[in-house]
C-alpha cells in the first residue's frame, strides 16, 4: 500500500495527544543552538560577543560622558556592570576562536583517520 494512498481519519474520541508544545519547542530550540554551537561557533560566540559589547558601549557611553564633565562616577553599579559585559564580550570572542580551531582541527583528525583506513 502506498504513503499517499493512506487516508487521515479523526482522532478517537478520549485519547490525547502525545506532544508537549513547550517541552517539544524548547528541545528544538536546545537542539538548534547545540548544533550551531558546535558547527559554526565562531558565529555563535561572536554573535553573543556583539550583544553583551553593545549593551555595555551602550551602558558605558553615559557614564563616560558623565565622569569627563563631572569627574566623577555617581552611577557606579552601572560602571562595574558596563566592564563586566565588557569583560564577557571579550571571553566570548576568544571562545569562538578556540572553538573555531578546536572544531577544524577535530574534522581534519576525522578526515584523515577516514582515508588512512583501506
Amino acid at each position: 500500500m502506498n504513503f499517499l494512498e493512506d487516508k487521515y481519519i479523526k482522532r478517537p474520541e478520549g485519547s490525547h495527544s502525545k506532544l508537549n508544545t513547550f517541552k517539544d519547542g524548547f528541545r528544538i530550540l536546545w537542539t538548534i543552538i547545540y548544533l550551531l554551537m558546535t558547527e559554526k561557533p565562531l558565529l555563535f560566540f561572536n554573535t553573543i560577543s556583539l550583544i553583551f559589547l553593545s549593551i555595555g558601549l551602550f551602558l558605558g557611553i553615559g557614564i563616560t560622558i558623565e565622569y569627563f564633565e563631572t569627574l566623577r562616577v555617581d552611577r557606579f553599579p552601572t560602571a562595574i556592570l558596563t566592564i563586566c559585559l565588557i569583560i564577557l564580550s571579550g571571553l566570548s570572542f576568544s571562545i569562538g576562536l578556540l572553538m573555531n580551531a578546536i572544531s577544524k582541527v577535530l574534522s581534519e583528525n576525522r578526515r584523515f583517520k577516514y582515508n588512512s583506513v583501506k
